[in-house]
């Protein structure tokens, strides 16, 4: 736990929350066990980028996301169906908050081409980040210009409603121009100059993978931190064809195949990997220097066996030899998270702005809460690979528990609600009582 807990500080560089990541760590076993508890597979281990030991947990057949998310919504239908009611195609506009600002009392929604209001004792924001806000009022644009340029692999979905939302009502945010570059998008040859880009995901280097430049050269630990690695491509790797960021190769043999798991196939269906069965081809296709290569190869063999390179990697899942079959594809920095967004403390309640500066502590903004990539503080300069999931995982159960807690302590003690129209949801309304 110490060893994790130390990695993500070192990691945020002086920023991040230490009491935030403390939560985060300790509460990492109890995610684990409620994820397991029903049914999600998490029993395969790997060391990625910026970790000093195998300590990230995922399935062995299919993406981290993809199981937790599909197990989650498996669960709520056959466990809490009755309990809990899913909308879909329902934008939230706005929070309904009092004159005040102090106090929050449901959102406003558009649904079906109506907007109506959704009353509620606490409200839980889980909007994600800003990552793919190219809008007029773009956050990204705002706290991170020089990153605009950028591809992304978020989705269209991640353009900082909730952070927006949040502001308007006088929420505080925290460390909003801190955006990661992942280092490996996947650069489609099919279409180079996407702008959503597919992750490459960690694994691939955590399960050996390498990655080279024209000349055929390594020139950085691949397992190093993102930041680290995104501006080693840039400095060391140059445009390629159409696509005009700077291009990386990055390549795994048999064995790296293997440790990565079955779910390699999506990405050489994709046609975002090709298999090569020499040098001489992968030299070939992406036009890199074949005896530079030849000469990576063997030089990589031998740090291995010295258990150290000149980059300072240590750690070496898969050794390469000359006469491998080799799997192959481009990748290039991308915008992938956003480290900032709301404040929030350690009952993962949304803090409002100080009124004044001799104020030396944020007040919660009552009934509003917070969880995952909305929110800041966590990660601070940098996130490391498994903490995204881990935190959603850790602070939306610390934000369900005590807006659970908040709200069934509101309906005996707080006033009466008022008599504005609001929705019915789930075939009942809670009466607040005197």
């Amino acid at each position: 736990v110490r060893c994790v807990q130390e990695t993500a500080i070192k990691s945020g560089q002086g920023l991040s929350n230490e009491t935030l990541v403390r939560i985060l760590v300790n509460r990492s076993k109890d995610a684990w066990d409620f994820l397991s508890c029903i049914g999600i597979d998490l029993t395969a281990v790997t060391q990625c980028g910026g970790h000093s030991i195998s300590r990230t947990h995922r399935p062995k057949n299919v993406p981290v996301g993809v199981a937790v998310v599909s197990g989650l919504k498996k669960y709520i239908e056959l466990q809490k169906k009755s309990a809990i009611t899913i909308i879909t195609r329902c934008e939230a506009k706005e929070l309904i908050i009092n004159e005040n600002k102090t106090k929050v009392s449901g959102v406003i929604v558009s649904h079906e081409g109506k907007e109506m209001q959704i009353k509620a004792s606490a409200l839980i924001l889980t909007t994600g980040g800003f990552g793919h806000d190219y809008s007029s009022d773009s956050l990204l644009r705002q706290y991170a210009p020089h990153l605009e340029h950028l591809p992304t692999t978020t989705g269209k979905q991640a353009v900082g409603a909730g952070v927006k939302m949040a502001r308007k009502i006088g929420a505080e945010l925290i460390h909003m121009n801190q955006v990661q570059v992942h280092p490996t998008g996947f650069v489609d040859p099919k279409d180079p100059n996407a702008r959503t880009k597919f992750l490459a995901p960690e694994l691939l280097r955590g399960a050996g993978g390498i990655m080279i430049n024209e000349a055929g050269e390594r020139f950085c630990n691949e397992l190093g931190y993102r930041d680290y690695v995104s501006s080693q491509i840039i400095k060391c790797c140059r445009p390629r064809g159409e696509y005009p960021q700077a291009i990386s190769v990055i390549l795994l043999n048999q064995k790296g195949v293997l440790l990565f798991g079955p779910t390699l196939k999506f990405y050489l269906d994709k046609g975002f990997l090709k298999i090569f069965h020499s040098l001489d081809q992968v030299a070939t296709h992406f036009s890199v220097s074949l005896q530079g290569l030849q000469k990576t190869i063997l030089d990589y063999k031998n740090y291995a066996k010295n258990g150290s390179d000149p980059y300072g990697k240590t750690v070496f899942p898969s050794i390469f030899e000359l006469n491998d079959t080799f799997y192959a594809g481009q990748i290039t920095p991308v915008v992938h998270y956003t480290m900032g967004g709301i404040k929030i403390d350690d009952k993962a309640r949304v803090l409002r702005m100080k009124e004044a500066e001799s104020k030396n502590l944020s007040e919660p903004i009552i009934g509003l809460f917070g969880a995952g990539e909305v929110t800041g503080g966590v990660h601070g300069k940098n996130r490391l690979v498994g903490n995204s999931i881990l935190e959603c995982i850790v602070y939306g159960r610390i934000a369900g528990e005590n807006a659970a807690l908040f709200a069934t302590c509101l309906l005996y003690t707080s006033d009466a609600a008022d008599d504005t129209p609001c929705v019915d949801i789930g075939g009942r309304r809670i009466i607040k009582k005197k």
